[in-house]
């Protein structure tokens, strides 16, 4: 039953507005009921019951007459309320939209920066890159031996010096020291070459530490020494 008290105005009303129409409501329904309703109820509950029912549409009366009068709930305040969140949305937008340019300026910038550095140090890099590769690999007699098998046409072209180096340049290229002194002055030279194994122990253990490519690479080269 109280809930019909707040069903059309209870929901319209807040503060001290809607306090007041409370207030209000209540004196209405006390001075009314008691000319209506003087002498005629028996008992509590029923006596209750009417106040309770007379106070429901008297609040909503007084709610009714007083949002006229302040506009509250009205259509005009509805439509200010959608006005305002009208506003309030295109505002939001507009700084969204505003902050979207904001940040694709920010990232097309940064990108084509990004772009433009990375192609320049790409550029420089692998021209370094090349470079270095290039002069690494002019400082063997044959460049691949270690995982590509050399071929009778290659080892024609060498003469019987530079056979012996590429023969050798296979076990050079695993660290071994060379006690001839051409041999290790010339390997010496080369920035790829770190002598660790005395010829000894690299002899010892040759057949564990070279590969299958570069122990058929060592025998074709030996036979084309042989022929010389």
């Amino acid at each position: 039953m109280i809930e019909m008290i707040f069903i059309m105005g209870a929901t319209k009303m807040t503060g001290y507005i809607g306090i007041a129409a409370f207030i209000i409501a209540l004196v209405l329904t006390i001075k009314i009921g008691k000319v209506i309703f003087a002498n005629s109820f028996g008992t509590f509950r029923a006596w209750a019951g009417a106040y309770v029912v007379l106070f429901a549409i008297t609040f909503n009366i007084v709610i009714f007459i007083m949002g006229k009068v302040f506009g509250v709930g009205s259509d005009n305040s509805r439509n200010n309320m959608n006005e305002d969140y009208s506003h309030n949305d295109q505002y939001t937008q507009e700084n969204l939209e505003a902050n979207d340019y904001e940040y694709n300026e920010y990232y097309d910038e940064y990108d084509e920066n990004y772009t433009d550095y990375y192609t320049d140090n790409s550029s420089e890099y692998t021209a370094e890159y090349e470079d270095e590769s290039w002069n690494d690999m002019s400082e063997y007699i044959l460049p691949y031996s270690d995982y590509e098998y050399v071929e009778q046409e290659q080892l024609k072209r060498l003469s019987k010096e530079e056979l012996r180096i590429a023969r050798n340049e296979i076990f050079a290229r695993h660290g071994r020291i060379f006690h001839d002194n051409a041999l290790r002055a010339y390997f010496e030279s080369k920035s790829w070459y770190y002598p660790e194994l005395e010829p000894d122990e690299f002899d010892s253990q040759m057949q564990n530490i070279l590969n299958e490519v570069e122990k058929e690479n060592v025998e074709m080269i030996k036979r084309e020494e042989a022929k010389r």
